[in-house]
């Protein structure tokens, strides 16, 4: 686990030692792991609710589930769970680059 200091400075724009200047940009890359932390543990809390369910979801699955959670915020005033939303776009990305792991599924409902 990084020090406090050293996970600041990797989401700031400033070198170790420099002074952090009043206005400060803040680096998205910065918060990576710890969206990605948020992320795997929300994966893995679905993985064990629902299994390899998304493995038979339709094509248009991922995004209509983000809708839905958006649709909530906007007419429930739910919050998102934006760790929620990027495991469903894990789904979308897994689903166009990785076709092959559909291939073998959709031969064996056709027979």
């Amino acid at each position: 686990m990084k020090s406090e200091s050293a996970l600041l400075n990797s989401r700031l724009f400033v070198e170790e030692g420099q002074e952090i200047p009043d206005a400060i940009t803040v680096r998205v890359v910065g918060f990576l792991e710890e969206f990605t932390k948020a992320v795997w543990e929300s994966l893995g809390e679905g993985e064990e609710k629902h299994g390899n369910k998304w493995l038979r979801s339709s094509v248009d699955y991922p995004r209509e589930a983000i809708g839905a959670k958006i649709d909530q915020f906007f007419l429930d005033g739910k919050p998102i769970n934006w760790a929620g939303v990027a495991g469903y776009a894990m789904i979308a990305w897994i689903r166009v680059n990785h076709p092959e792991l559909w291939e073998g599924v959709n031969a064996k409902n056709n027979n």
